[in-house]
């Protein structure tokens, strides 16, 4: 996985390094998600049990839920 490392990049624009980090921190929960022997249909879903499956404080699973919000508005609300 080199979407976190390449979120660094200070190089690239503010949009891509969101972008990849996004990528990267909803690939790692949809793993945790599966190892716990789950699926999910709803992309928004594996941010939301993260206080289950890896025992995420509140505060952190729901910063990603917002990010995965504002990652929606910018690909289907073109903001």
């Amino acid at each position: 996985m080199n979407e976190l490392p390449d979120a660094q990049n200070v190089g690239l624009s503010l949009e891509s390094r969101f972008t990849l980090a996004y990528d990267a921190a909803h690939s790692l929960a949809l793993a945790a998600l599966r190892w716990h022997g789950y699926r999910s249909e709803n992309r928004y879903t594996v941010f939301q049990v993260l206080d289950k499956t890896v025992s995420f404080p509140a505060g952190k699973w729901r910063f990603l839920d917002n990010c995965h919000q504002k990652r929606n508005v910018a690909l289907y609300d073109g903001g």
